[in-house]
């Protein structure tokens, strides 16, 4: 948790290639209604050559009715490699923690390969396949210990320079209990407001086949509006 906290308020010292891309979402209201939520996500990335490190994390923090009714974080480390224009590898870590889903820390450890369809500056398309190990230290039963596999796809695409989308899914199977499985998905747009800031409205959707906490629902989406710095 402080290691999540840490990426998101002390991003790394900017580089020749470094750069970072953070964002800000808060919604707050009162009389009738007292409800705040906070949303804070960042994500610096350093490119060397062949080798690009990203260092990325997020928090979302909620009350309602001076009740907490929203809590998670990440924290995520990954190493890219590329071999040729369309082939290369990752290696991966990230830490996350969904209050309400009962998981205090899950921590992800990833390998595979990765296929660039399309790269270019303005249009990208790749797909990722591998493996992922699972360490999830839960709040209401034992620590799970569990291995599993990972499909990513992502498109990117800026039609124009004022705009641009990203559409990504990803698929989690779970091989040590086959009925417990992700699906993880996102849509968001961005509109350019200055050379530094943007606005970018989010949607992302989680559907756990097998939660954790009995009689959790099977699917929970977030649906953001964020300001975003990019330098």
């Amino acid at each position: 948790m402080k290691f999540a906290l840490f990426l998101l308020l002390f991003p790394v010292l900017a580089f020749a290639q470094y750069s970072n891309e953070s964002e800000v979402s808060s919604v707050v209201t009162g009389g009738n209604s007292k409800v705040e939520t906070y949303l804070v996500k960042t994500l610096n990335k350093y490119v060397s050559g062949k080798n690009t490190h990203q260092v990325s994390g997020h928090y979302t923090y909620g009350e309602a009715r001076n009740e907490v009714s929203a809590r998670e974080w990440t924290a995520n480390y990954k190493f890219d490699h590329v071999w040729s224009d369309h082939f290369g590898y990752y290696l991966g870590e990230v830490i996350e923690g969904y209050r309400f889903q009962g998981i205090k820390a899950r921590y992800n450890s990833d390998a595979g390969l990765k296929y660039y369809f399309k790269k270019s500056e303005l249009r990208n398309f790749f797909a990722e396949v591998g493996y992922r190990y699972t360490i999830e230290d839960r709040y209401y039963t034992e620590t799970g210990y569990e291995n599993k596999g990972r499909v990513f796809v992502e498109w990117n695409d800026k039609p124009n320079q004022n705009f641009s989308y990203r559409l990504w899914a990803e698929f989690i199977p779970n091989f040590t209990d086959t009925s417990d499985y992700l699906f993880i998905h996102e849509a968001s747009v961005t509109s350019i407001l200055t050379s530094m800031f943007s606005l970018k409205l989010a949607w992302k959707g989680i559907y756990d086949d097998k939660p954790i906490i009995a009689g959790n629902k099977n699917y929970d989406f977030t649906y953001t509006t964020s300001l975003v710095a990019r330098f």
